[in-house]
């Protein structure tokens, strides 16, 4: 667990709106993510989420191609 008690809400929070499972929502999560990395920019966790939440706009949303694809 972490110690630093914001960082922890803000990746509560993340996960919160990432098990919504919509784009916007993954969008909110990663948001609350980056929040707790600036809490604490050695939290473990949220980098993983963080990673997570990215992919999974390309994989489950295809959000990061067709931005490829507009470029």
């Amino acid at each position: 667990s972490n110690q630093n008690v914001e960082a922890y809400n803000a990746l509560l929070q993340g996960n919160f709106h990432y098990n919504r499972r919509t784009a916007d929502d993954v969008r909110k999560a990663i948001s609350y993510y980056e929040q707790a990395l600036q809490l604490d920019p050695r939290y473990a966790l949220a980098y993983a989420k963080l990673s997570y939440s990215a992919e999974s706009l390309d994989t489950r949303f295809g959000v990061l191609r067709r931005k490829k694809k507009q470029s």
